[in-house]
């Protein structure tokens, strides 16, 4: 499971780096419950995470 992790990181880290690069606005949208978010990476990667 940690491997898995840590490869999931990896990635929506690079993903954003590139994003940022675009030099532009993009929005990316998902759903996940409360829990995933409280145990997402994607914190670590993000500008802000809205709750609905």
């Amino acid at each position: 499971m940690q491997f898995i992790r840590i490869t999931r990181r990896r990635f929506y880290y690079e993903f954003f780096k590139r994003m940022k690069n675009w030099n532009s606005l993009v929005i990316v949208t998902g759903e996940m419950s409360e829990k995933e978010i409280e145990e997402s990476t994607l914190g670590y990667v993000t500008d802000g995470i809205m709750a609905l």
